[in-house]
């Protein structure tokens, strides 16, 4: 990851740079939109680069409130997680219904398959790590259970990741050879998974149930083809009740059926989305997501993303060129 030379707004003229800062944060990050507290006083600076699998952003701006919409969601290529490290300021960022509160040091985890907003008051300044879904799940079984729970910076395991990691983007460029990228990559999921090491979610839960709930989500994730997938089937497989199996999901936000379901849309939404299966029809998607037919397919992706599976593939990419073609002007007009 060599840094390169830090992006700023300074040289943008006051009235065009929400929109330069947005378009970069875009293309550096995911798809999102800046709405500051001050537009005509609105200043940020970032920069960022490769750490082997894992795209490094340091970014700091003044208050805003950043959304991440349904409409930016449509423009994720992959699924990817964001760790969202706090190094100045505070933060408040909100998904799923669920809200969490970041200071100096604290770091959480949002998914970027699903809507959230970040706001902050005043001046603030993040490290992300823009992750892979599978390079994430080498050293984090089931990471959508650990979304959006907050990590303190201030003691313990956590502590030590956020330091280590703001540590290493202050000093990377003085002291790594890239040819240890993909090594140290690996040592900074290593560290992230300590920190999050039996988390189980609220104070007081059951540390076998919750080691149990990941192995079943493991086995869900490696299974979402299949059409028979179920609560009934996934209590066979592990060789307990269909009604132990809901009682494990009980305390969480989501049923493990409604889950199924979600991650099915949410991998058929990416195939819709990436250019090498156009070619791949509609029946073809839904078979291979575990959708019985193609209008079982076509009403559960209309209820979910409000548009039908090809109105939806079609808008996507003419969203994403739009997206380019702005990006491109708002370089041309700051170079």
């Amino acid at each position: 990851m060599v840094w390169g030379t830090t992006l700023s707004t300074d040289r943008v003229p006051p009235d065009r740079r929400v929109d330069f800062w947005n378009a970069a944060a875009c293309s550096a990050l995911v798809a999102q939109c800046a709405d500051p507290v001050d537009r005509a006083r609105f200043s940020g600076r970032m920069r960022c680069g490769d750490l082997g699998d894992i795209r490094v952003v340091e970014l700091g701006s003044d208050a805003a409130t950043i959304w991440h919409s349904k409409e930016h969601v449509a423009r994720v290529s992959g699924e990817q997680y964001l760790l969202r490290i706090q190094r100045l300021g505070e933060s408040v960022t909100s998904q799923d219904g669920r809200e969490v509160r970041l200071r100096s040091g604290d770091f959480t985890l949002c998914d970027a398959l699903r809507p959230y907003h970040l706001r902050f008051s005043g001046p603030a300044s993040f490290l992300t790590l823009r992750i892979d879904r599978a390079t994430l799940l080498r050293h984090v079984g089931a990471p959508e259970r650990l979304v959006l729970r907050r990590i303190p910076g201030d003691n313990g395991p956590g502590l030590l990741a956020s330091r280590l990691l703001c540590g290493i983007a202050d000093a990377f460029d003085a002291v790594v050879d890239p040819v240890a990228f993909p090594r140290l990559s690996s040592a900074v999921l290593d560290i992230v998974a300590t920190a999050y090491a039996g988390y189980c979610g609220e104070p007081g839960c059951n540390r076998h149930a919750s080691i149990l709930r990941a192995r079943i989500l493991n086995y869900v994730e490696s299974h979402l083809g299949d059409a028979m997938l179920s609560p009934t089937r996934v209590a066979g497989a592990f060789g307990i009740s269909r009604r132990y199996v809901h009682s494990l999901f009980e305390s969480t936000d989501e049923p493990l059926g409604s889950y199924i379901w979600r991650r099915r849309l949410e991998r058929a939404r990416l195939v819709l989305l990436d250019p090498r299966y156009a070619s791949r029809t509609l029946t073809q998607i839904a078979e291979e997501h575990g959708f019985k037919t193609l209008a079982h397919f076509s009403r559960s992706f209309r209820q979910t993303y409000g548009a039908a599976p090809r109105d939806f593939r079609d808008h996507a990419r003419a969203d994403t060129l739009r997206a380019r073609r702005q990006h491109a002007g708002l370089s041309e007009t700051s170079a």
